[in-house]
């Protein structure tokens, strides 16, 4: 079965996964709660030490075209992470990506490949946006970018979105590491998947470049991660 192959694809963006509606009907949960958050003035998921899976079974396929991924993630300092992706080449070969905070260094086999999770900002709400094409295409050398198969988080973290989307963000601060100019285009994130402009929140996009440099300047130097943000936010179970 295919959940989002008669989906439209072209627009903006397409949200899998939200604090409302019937996405969550989809993914399989386990410690995963959903709370009143007083920040965004809304709800959001609560994931202590917990898994969410998309799709529910080995028997559902997701079909998600777009060549990015965005989460909205909220990660507390000492808290881990990780995100595993399943990305399908144009051979129609299974490509897994693991991105974790338990990792160390990049790891790469034929099929699979693992490495850190650089430049995370803790306490404060972050869209992490991940170029589903780069990273394919930069590890798996010859092969192209189809489609996304499935999407896996286990850690510990709030949720607020997750959708794919069509065209790369800018980042809350370009670096070395990440350039307008190595890009064709940059469009602003739709309005109706924002972040309220009235909190601290930051984007970062991940691709190949970016994790391996970060990598190796982790190894050369002795760069100092940006302090954390703390701030008073309550919560409350609904």
């Amino acid at each position: 079965m295919a959940l989002f192959k008669n989906d439209y694809q072209g627009g903006s963006h397409l949200e899998i996964l939200s604090s409302q509606g019937t996405t969550i009907k989809n993914w399989k949960l386990r410690g995963v709660k959903k709370i009143y958050q007083s920040d965004l003035k809304g709800s959001c998921h609560h994931v202590e030490g917990g898994k969410l899976n998309l799709p529910k079974n080995d028997k559902l396929h997701l079909y998600l075209y777009q060549p990015y991924l965005l989460f909205q993630l909220y990660i507390t300092s000492g808290m881990p992470i990780s995100i595993e992706l399943c990305l399908i080449d144009m051979n129609n070969n299974h490509r897994r990506f693991l991105i974790s905070t338990n990792n160390k260094e990049t790891k790469t086999t034929a099929l699979h490949i693992s490495c850190p999770f650089p430049d995370l900002i803790k306490g404060q709400w972050m869209n992490v946006c991940f170029d589903l094409v780069n990273l394919l295409s930069d590890n798996f050398k010859g092969f192209t970018y189809k489609r996304l198969d499935s999407i896996g988080l286990n850690g510990t973290f709030r949720l607020r979105k997750i959708c794919t989307i069509k065209d790369r963000p800018p980042e809350t601060q370009m670096d070395n590491y990440s350039k307008y100019s190595d890009f064709k285009s940059i469009v602003e994130l739709p309005k109706s998947i924002l972040l309220p402009s009235d909190i601290l929140s930051s984007t970062i996009v991940y691709d190949m470049q970016r994790i391996l440099r970060i990598e190796n300047r982790s190894l050369n130097t002795n760069d100092v991660i940006p302090a954390i943000i703390k701030h008073n936010i309550q919560f409350k179970l609904i």
